[in-house]
């Protein structure tokens, strides 16, 4: 997929289903990035370990790493998965932590603008490489 209004067009979805989803999700570049945990909504961070057979975050879960995060912060992948919601079993974490990073090298720039009583949206999808940015999408109207 090239952009996250793409999953319009999948079996069964319906604007209701795809408008609950809209905020949470993202098309991946060609090679996955990984997910910034100094970043992630709590509702991101509750998907972490839903692909490997761990039980899932709760919401409250989720929402204590956000306001750890928020107060004290997380030194390291380690660090965050060493906190308690995951149980005091870092080494059953172990299996996610190639999902998990501390940075972000790709951005969604959302811009709206008023030109003459007409309203345009326009989107870039964006990546930091070193000090470089790329835009790597470009597209106008609603993702």
């Amino acid at each position: 997929m090239a952009s996250v209004s793409e999953l319009r067009a999948v079996a069964y979805m319906t604007p209701e289903i795809y408008q609950a989803l809209r905020p949470w999700v993202t098309v991946w570049p060609q090679s996955p990035a990984t997910l910034n945990i100094h970043t992630a909504p709590a509702t991101v961070l509750r998907s972490i370990n839903a692909d490997k057979n761990l039980t899932p975050l709760s919401e409250s879960d989720a929402q204590s790493l956000v306001d750890y995060r928020e107060n004290a912060g997380f030194t390291d992948l380690d660090d965050f998965l060493a906190n308690a919601v995951f149980g005091g079993k870092p080494e059953q974490m172990a299996g996610i932590k190639g999902i998990l990073g501390q940075a972000s090298s790709h951005f969604l720039l959302r811009a709206e603008v008023e030109v003459a009583d007409s309203n345009m949206r326009l989107y870039s999808v964006l990546q930091r490489r070193q000090r470089s940015i790329t835009a790597l999408a470009r597209a106008n109207g609603s993702l």
